[in-house]
């Protein structure tokens, strides 16, 4: 909820965070977030941003 309210609603269909999950299916979703490193959740926060800006970003 916390990234969906600060990052942007649409993170969890970004592809980092849709791989991470797909890695760890077995996990709950707070323990298959904490997989994400700092440069990947910079990364997911400025993808998603640009497209909220409408600059259109192929990997969201």
């Amino acid at each position: 909820a916390y990234y969906s309210l600060i990052i942007h609603p649409q993170f969890i269909d970004h592809d980092i965070i849709s791989q991470v999950i797909k890695q760890n299916d077995n996990r709950s979703l707070v323990a298959q977030l904490k997989n994400v490193t700092p440069s990947q959740w910079n990364k997911v926060k400025d993808d998603l941003n640009m497209n909220k800006k409408g600059r259109k970003n192929e990997s969201v």
